[in-house]
């Protein structure tokens, strides 16, 4: 589909809204745009956590021969690093980004790689969540981080018509969420 600039917004709502996993092809400005709006809704709980994948089988793009994308990635290990700076009355401590925003960056070389990241995360997604510390509470909330995106996944199930794969529901209640006091649209619904 073709969308124009206004639309480019609601395009990735859309596709934030229907996809689990983010897989990215090499591209220039717009998909690293769309990527950095899908990193910026997940650090925002809009989405939950799972991995996003970058491919770049030529592996002709990057410098020196290496993932396109690696310079990226290498960013987001200097932005989750915690910073200090000192005002007059005290020394602040904070990270610009999750510390764990770059473990859900995978980078792969081909598709085969990018299968084997998707059905792994599928078989046992709290293995991630807890390697990745979205199990954890959030730092102003008596909610753990996967609660509030799962909170904010199931509005806007509702309001796009697309459910969550039960499988992430699963593993939600397997980290002691209650999931049953909140429903999930189902999707088939949209289709009767």
């Amino acid at each position: 589909a073709d969308f124009d600039m206004n639309a480019r917004h609601v395009r990735q709502n859309i596709l934030d809204s229907i996809s689990t996993f983010k897989v990215y092809n090499v591209g220039g400005l717009g998909t690293l745009e769309e990527l950095v709006i899908a990193l910026t809704n997940t650090k925002l709980r809009e989405a939950i956590a799972a991995p996003f994948i970058l491919v770049d089988s030529t592996m002709k793009f990057g410098k020196d021969k290496k993932h396109l994308l690696q310079n990226l990635k290498n960013q987001l290990e200097v932005l989750i690093k915690e910073k200090k700076i000192s005002l007059d009355y005290k020394e602040v401590s904070f990270r610009l980004l999750d510390e764990w925003a770059d473990k859900y960056c995978y980078l792969v070389g081909d598709y085969d790689e990018a299968y084997d990241v998707i059905e792994a995360f599928v078989e046992d997604p709290c293995k991630y969540w807890k390697k990745w510390g979205v199990d954890k509470k959030e730092y102003n909330s008596d909610k753990k981080i996967i609660e509030l995106m799962y909170e904010k996944a199931l509005e806007k199930s509702k309001n796009t018509g697309f459910s969550i794969p039960q499988f992430i529901i699963d593993a939600i209640k397997r980290l002691g969420v209650d999931t049953n006091s909140k429903e999930n649209y189902v999707q088939s619904e949209l289709f009767d």
